[in-house]
């Protein structure tokens, strides 16, 4: 994510975002705040509709007095955006446990790409089979696991208004009747990048 940035466009511990990225992220949010520094509770759900059915839940771990300041919505995107332990620090910080923080990432992932209640199941399950007990192994563990990671970029990113990694592919002829749709998108993400954007499926019509 890492490009450096001037000290005027943003505090000197953010430091995954670039300049670009935090310039647009306070533009976007001061559209909603009438150019106040701080988002009340409704103007954060408005706001960041992609991170349903937790957005309270995440608001309501940043905010203070009922009000979510800008820097504390950057500090959040810098740290679920740059590398596996400061991922895991700040998502042991918003969801208490690294199973909780799991399972919120799943039910987020799952309402946007509108899976099944068994096809949000499979995939949680998937993630926490080798999940260490040790708390204190969680970023470790993000760093070698081929899913995990992905999604964290792919569920956070609407905090800095961007869409992150495509984690789904499209098919060439019929969609894969046999792979559930988190199936899918863990094989995909298993794939190199330029192998990932669409499959065509063995005898499918294309």
């Amino acid at each position: 994510m890492g490009a450096e940035a001037s000290s005027t466009a943003k505090k000197p511990e953010v430091v995954n975002l670039n300049k670009a990225q935090v310039e647009k992220a306070i533009e976007e949010l001061k559209k909603r705040t009438k150019g106040k520094e701080a988002l009340d509770r409704q103007q954060f759900e408005s706001s960041f509709p992609k991170l349903q059915p937790m957005t309270t839940s995440i608001f309501e771990a940043l905010a203070e007095k009922g009000q979510c300041s800008f820097s504390k919505i950057l500090l959040l995107a810098d740290n679920l955006l740059g590398d596996s332990e400061s991922q895991a620090c700040w998502l042991l910080k918003a969801f208490q446990t690294s199973s909780k923080a799991l399972e919120c990432i799943v039910s987020i992932y799952a309402h946007r790409n509108k899976l099944t209640s068994e096809e949000s199941n499979q995939l949680l399950d998937y993630l926490l089979v080798d999940l260490p007990t040790d708390e204190t192994r969680f970023g470790k563990w993000l760093l070698g696991h081929p899913v995990a990671p992905q999604l964290v970029l792919h569920v956070f990113s609407p905090l800095i208004f961007e869409s992150g990694p495509q984690l789904n592919p499209s098919f060439a002829g019929s969609s894969s009747p046999t792979l559930s749709r988190s199936a899918t998108a863990v094989v995909n993400m298993h794939l190199p990048n330029e192998r990932r954007k669409q499959w065509t499926l063995l005898f499918s019509r294309v």
